[in-house]
């Protein structure tokens, strides 16, 4: 079995919901995507769920090229010098398929809309305790922050004026103060 095949029987709605699971155990073990299909095989992880599995995923494979001290770009393939995957240049656009990924289910900012005009923002309730990003939309810069405290969850959105955002929190939060007032409670 091929962790890229069961990834996109994900991504193209080939495979149930009620799959996704048993597909894991496959994609969880398959190492064999370049750099660039990498992308898809963590997209299809967090489309299914397993948002967390994504993340993982991406420090083990991307891991290297982000903690090496002599580059701080992406490489073509999974090591400098490598004649896997077709060639060996340390500075690779397409490699960059994760940082694509981590504003849509980290911040959980996806258009609702065409061209951003409605978007939604939905901060991911788990590992990652504080993350802040900027994403360029034909409307302008949408900057999204937050921070997970003990009893809390702080979250900071700026949007360019034409830009109307749904705000979806974790359930486990029962009020919703705005500007330091209660504008919600449940």
């Amino acid at each position: 079995y091929d962790e890229r095949v069961q990834a996109f029987a994900i991504l193209n709605g080939i495979a149930e919901v009620s799959d996704h699971a048993g597909l894991m155990s496959i994609i969880n073990t398959g190492f064999n995507a370049s750099p660039y299909m990498e992308q898809f095989i963590i997209q299809a992880i967090m489309k299914a769920g397993f948002i967390e599995d994504g993340l993982t995923r991406i420090k083990k494979r991307y891991g290297l090229m982000a903690e090496d001290k002599n580059w701080s770009t992406l490489w073509e393939g999974w090591s400098i010098p490598n004649d896997e995957f077709g060639g060996t240049t340390p500075n690779h656009a397409w490699s960059g398929g994760a940082v694509y990924l981590l504003p849509m289910y980290v911040h959980g900012i996806m258009p609702i809309s065409v061209g951003y005009g409605r978007i939604s923002i939905k901060p991911l309730d788990g590992s990652i305790k504080n993350s802040s990003v900027k994403v360029p939309s034909v409307l302008g810069l949408i900057q999204s922050s937050f921070t997970y405290g003990v009893n809390s969850l702080g979250v900071k959105v700026d949007l360019p004026s034409k830009v109307v955002a749904v705000l979806e929190l974790p359930r486990r939060y029962h009020q919703v103060l705005l500007n330091g007032e209660l504008i919600m409670k449940h």
